[in-house]
């Protein structure tokens, strides 16, 4: 009978009439005397304990002819020399299956921030707080590249402290609405950028009237004024 150990090749025969429990008996017998525990590595010709080599069960002798550390800095230093191919080959692949890649990114985060909440909630506070001027240099110059968006925002957070059951709606929601009048005034008939139109509720909220684009109508910020909390639809 031959016997194999992680490419050794063991030899010897079974006791007359030995059943399968004898054959595990002398394999395990054998190998704790016959498979050597130290190796030479072909990089640093260092004999070191088979502990220090990675397990390769394609290899004749089972583990590689690296030790652990010599093949770690060969792949570090491949790595640092073929980075730009490297990165060539990360974005083709990306980009060939960008969708899959993005909900796979997107399914790893959401597990990630569902474990690490707290560390993450600690996290963003501690980057707002060392990063203030950023951040504020950010909204000026957000709110100077589109100040209408930025005024529809906090408007619309205003509404929705004192929303009536609305469900509100979006600015891109605003914008088709007023595409729909040509960015036109209900009430006086003037356009932009004649004038700077504002989001009227035809029913006020004072009055129980909702939050939202089917309560809303596109009026200057004259009109808007001159209407006050009367219900009129200039629609």
């Amino acid at each position: 009978m031959i016997l194999w150990y992680n490419g050794f090749q063991l030899k010897t025969k079974v006791p007359h009439g030995g059943n399968h429990r004898d054959t595990v008996n002398l394999y395990r017998r054998l190998t704790l005397n016959t498979i050597p525990q130290t190796f030479i590595c072909s990089k640093c010709r260092k004999e070191k304990s088979i502990d220090c080599f990675y397990k390769v069960s394609s290899y004749p002798r089972g583990v590689d002819y690296y030790c652990k550390d010599c093949r770690r800095f060969q792949v570090c230093d491949s790595a640092k020399n073929n980075r730009e191919s490297i990165n060539k080959r990360k974005r083709k692949r990306y980009q060939e299956d960008i969708d899959r890649q993005r909900a796979y990114n997107l399914m790893n985060y959401k597990r990630w921030s569902e474990r690490n909440k707290e560390h993450l909630l600690e996290y963003q506070r501690q980057w707002q707080k060392n990063n203030r001027e950023r951040i504020n240099a950010y909204r000026r110059k957000s709110y100077e590249k589109n100040p209408k968006r930025i005024s529809f925002i906090a408007n619309k957070r205003k509404h929705w402290q004192r929303t009536n059951g609305g469900s509100g709606y979006t600015y891109r929601q605003w914008r088709e609405l007023c595409k729909e009048y040509n960015f036109t005034c209900l009430a006086c008939g003037k356009s932009e950028p004649e004038i700077n139109l504002s989001q009227d509720h035809v029913v006020p909220l004072s009055q129980g009237g909702k939050h939202d684009i089917k309560n809303i109508q596109p009026l200057c910020n004259s009109c808007n004024a001159s209407k006050g909390t009367k219900i009129i639809d200039y629609r």
